[in-house]
Parts: structure tokens; sequence; C-alpha cells
């Protein structure tokens, strides 16, 4: 992986683009190897299109490393998929949080794939123990490291060079005293870091109808769910230039809007009439 510009501190502070073009005009090709396993895996199985397509989008962009963490350009994703940029990040949500798939760090627009390294790595060696250590190196949110070696510590590994990899990384981890150097892992307490808890189902964004019809059932409120969707599809999810963080609460606004206005649906400018605050 390519190191990142000096200046780079994250998305939207550097020419983004620029550096893109510059960086694919010197990028080597390589191939990613996607086991035929892929497609009766019970998880994918139940993926939706957009899903199946968004993951495997993951496994084999451009960007990827052997290690499986990777700098991951929203923008350049979205352009290459041919999604919107809210979508992406409505994706890469989904996988983090709904599918325990990923980890992306909104800091350095990191994005470590879980099980990576059980399947990236086919026959190994000295030259793969090396590219992956170097991969460890270009890695700038130490927390994606610790991610994965939680993660594969617990698994039976069967390759010899990605059981030495990650043997070397459970040292790098929990080495507390030559932690002096930008190459080094940062201490453990890193590895105990509590993660952000996962949002409720009620915090999904955007929910789906079923979601969003079951509460307003379930309030007897008379809110055309539909209708609540549509509104807020339209404005990408956001509430001003913030996005959305609980629908629910968006869905008592307009229970609050109803009574104000006669028991009528809120109209498109509804939101310019309350200040939501989710």
């Amino acid at each position: 992986m390519e190191q990142f510009p000096d200046d780079y501190e994250c998305e939207g502070q550097i020419d983004i683009w620029e550096w893109m073009e510059e960086k694919e005009q010197t990028m080597k090709r390589i191939k990613r190897i996607v086991d035929t396993g892929f497609w009766s895996d019970e998880k994918v199985m139940n993926f939706s299109p957009e899903d199946k397509y968004f993951w495997l989008f993951l496994l084999t962009n451009e960007y990827t490393t052997q290690l499986g963490i990777y700098y991951l350009p929203i923008k350049k994703a979205a352009f290459d998929l041919g999604y919107s940029v809210e979508t992406v990040e409505t994706l890469i949500e989904r996988f983090e949080i709904e599918y325990d798939l990923i980890r992306f760090s909104e800091t350095t627009n990191e994005v470590a794939i879980k099980n990576y390294l059980l399947y990236s790595v086919v026959k190994g060696g000295k030259p793969v123990y090396d590219c992956l250590l170097k991969d460890q190196m270009q890695v700038r949110d130490k927390s994606l490291l610790a991610y994965v070696y939680n993660n594969l510590k617990r698994k039976d590994i069967d390759n010899d060079t990605v059981k030495s990899y990650i043997e070397s990384l459970s040292k790098d981890i929990n080495d507390n005293d030559n932690d002096n150097d930008n190459e080094r892992i940062v201490d453990e307490s890193l590895t105990n870091r509590e993660y952000k808890k996962p949002k409720p189902e009620k915090n999904i964004i955007p929910p789906t109808l079923e979601m969003v019809k079951a509460y307003c059932e379930e309030r007897n409120n008379g809110i055309d769910a539909e209708t609540f969707i549509d509104f807020y599809e339209s404005k990408g999810w956001l509430i001003g230039k913030n996005r959305m963080k609980d629908w629910q609460s968006a869905i008592r606004t307009w229970e609050k809007g109803r009574k104000n206005q006669g028991n009528h649906e809120p109209k498109n400018s509804f939101s310019s009439g309350f200040e939501l605050k989710v």
C-alpha cells in the first residue's frame, strides 16, 4: 500500500482527485483471490444484491492490501460503484454494525476486513510475510490492527505464514516498552479499548419500511410510513446539514407537527418549521 502524503489527515484536506490520478499512474495491478465458496457462504446468501456487490468491491478493489487493512477514499469508491457518497457511507455502516465484517476509521478513512487474512494468503513464505509487515507499517489507525488480531487469535489458522504473522502481531500489540517509532503498534491498552457499542435497531439509518410501519402502528399515530421514508430519502436522511441519528425521534416530532397542523401530513417544508433534535 502506498504511503499517504505527509500532509494527509483525512479525506477533504488534500486534493484527493489529484492524488488518486498520480497513484493510478504508478499502481501495479494486483490480482485478488475470491474463493468459489463466496456464493455459498451463509452470510452472503442472505445479502441483498447491493450488499453482495459492495462486499465484492471491498475484497477486490484496487486499494486492497494483502493484510486487508487499507485506505478507502469514499468519493472514489462511490465513483467506482456508481453510487452516491451517502449510499457508500450507509453500506459501510451496515457492514460494520449490522454484519460485523469490517471496522472503518473515520479519522483516517481506513477500512479493516475482519477475516481477510484467512483467505488472502494461499501459499505463503518469506516474501508474503514481508509483504504483511510492510502493509502493517502503512496502517495509520493502529486500533484496526488490534481489531484484526483480536478476531484472528481465536481462529484455527492452517497457513503457517499467517500463523507466524499473527504471533508477531501479538508481540507488537502487547509490547509497551519499545513503542518509540512510527512503525510500532500502539501499546497494549489499545487492544483493551472498548469499541463503540453497536447501535440498537431503532437507530439504523435508513430504517426499513417495515420498521417504520411497526413503530407508527405501535404508537397509533396515523403517520404514513411510505411518506416518512420518501420525505427523508429525498433529503439523503439529513436534518439540516447533519445526518439523522434517531428516526424514531423524527417520527415523534412528526406527531407533534400533525397535532399543530390539524392532523395533516407534513409537507415538504415540514422541517423548516421544527428543529429536529435527534
